[in-house]
Order: structure tokens, then C-alpha cells, then sequence
């Protein structure tokens, strides 16, 4: 895979978040990113308990929530099971994506219900 196209999500996402920011951004994908793996739709999420977003990146491969140089977690499109949107004062649009290896949740996510339809149909033709 042309690793530019991750680091290009990442870097989007991260936007004016300073070198150091956008440095750990690069160095994630680069430890991250399996051969053949291409992203196929990207948004801005924060992991419950964060304070800053990362790139929540479905690819050819899995889901991934790119974020800080924090290790990503993976979720892979066939696993997938369910996804939901919710709205919460607090949270804005939540999105939750449900597979075997549990449910995981995204806070603030931007343009979520698009995201998740996104989501719903790669996972029902995996």
C-alpha cells in the first residue's frame, strides 16, 4: 500500500494540531498499517475518556481509530455486527459499533449517521 494515503487521513484529521501532534499522527500509521491496506472513508472521533479527536478510519482491512500515536484499535469490517448513532448533550453524536470483540464507542463524532451507513453497508457485504 502507498502509506501516504493513511498519513494523509491522519494529517487531515489531526489538522492544526502542531508538529508533535501531527508527528504521532505519521508514526501510528507507519507502526500500523498492514500491505494492501487502503482507507476507504475517514471522520473525526474521540475515544470516551479523550479529550482531543482522532481518525476514525474504516479501510480495506479493519476499523481504525487513529489517534495521538496511541496504538489503534482495530475492528474488523466483517465483524462487525451492528452500528448505532445516538445524540447526547454531552457527547454529540455517539457512534457505536458492535462485534465480537465487543462494543466499541466513539464520541463527538462528525457527520456520524453518514459515517455509519458507510459503516452498515461495508459490513453487510463483507
Amino acid at each position: 500500500m502507498d502509506r501516504t494515503d493513511l498519513i494523509d487521513v491522519a494529517l487531515d484529521v489531526a489538522g492544526g494540531g502542531g508538529h508533535e501532534r501531527r508527528a504521532a499522527a505519521v508514526r501510528t500509521v507507519q507502526a500500523t498499517i498492514a500491505p494492501g491496506e487502503r482507507p476507504v472513508a475517514a471522520t473525526a472521533a474521540r475515544h470516551p475518556g479523550h479529550f482531543h479527536k482522532g481518525a476514525l478510519v474504516p479501510t480495506t482491512h479493519r476499523l481504525l481509530l487513529l489517534k495521538d500515536g496511541e496504538p489503534p484499535l482495530p475492528v474488523p469490517p466483517e465483524a462487525v455486527t451492528e452500528v448505532r448513532v445516538d445524540r447526547t448533550r454531552l457527547n454529540g453524536e455517539v457512534l457505536q459499533v458492535v462485534a465480537p470483540t465487543g462494543a466499541h464507542r466513539f464520541e463527538d463524532v462528525v457527520e456520524a449517521e453518514p459515517f455509519a451507513e458507510r459503516l452498515r453497508t461495508g459490513a453487510s457485504s463483507a
